[in-house]
């Protein structure tokens, strides 16, 4: 009976110190948010009135000309900011993703060598009960590896996005 408190106890322990580990986690990457989004809007309201000051200025060709020269760092500005966004979401993930995937490793790990146990110890056809319940773990497995796996591709096309928009956007001459 002892050991299964103490067993009890140690899990409790282990759970508590992941959850402070998520909860600092969280705690940066939200403190990392509100700072990018901060800087974000103080470097926005200037740009922002410049590029209404540019508007109402308007008369010809080459006033449209000032306007794109005005727009194009703004649109690197907005492109920076998701990048930066991303990059904040990406480390996150990244820290959660491993966090998850070592408490993961940990419970098949205890999981198999209880069933291992019970299969020897048991009664008889709990080998059977065991080995099924070893297979579901394999599958369950492997389903998560297919899960972090077509997360790590979506990364990946969200970021080769983001890199051929910046690419491809319209780079204007800065007028003297």
């Amino acid at each position: 009976m002892t050991t299964t408190f103490d067993q009890f106890s140690v899990a409790q322990e282990k759970t508590l110190a992941k959850l402070s580990e998520l909860n600092s986690i969280g705690t940066s990457t939200g403190s990392k948010l509100v700072e990018l989004n901060m800087r974000a809007m103080k470097e926005n309201s200037s740009k922002a009135a410049e590029t209404a000051l540019t508007f109402t200025k308007l008369k010809d060709a080459k006033s449209i000309g000032d306007l794109q020269a005005t727009l194009q760092p703004n649109v690197d500005m907005v492109t920076d900011y998701w990048k930066a966004n991303m990059n904040i979401a990406r480390e996150a993930s990244a820290e959660f993703s491993k966090i998850f995937e070592d408490t993961l490793v940990e419970a098949n790990s205890a999981i198999t060598e209880n069933l291992d146990t019970i299969e020897k110890t048991a009664y008889p056809g709990a080998s059977t009960t065991a080995s099924a319940i070893k297979t579901m773990m394999s599958f369950a497995n492997q389903t998560f590896d297919n899960a972090a796996k077509t997360q790590r591709q979506a990364e990946e096309v969200i970021n080769s996005t983001l890199a051929s928009a910046h690419k491809t956007a319209p780079k204007s001459k800065k007028t003297s």
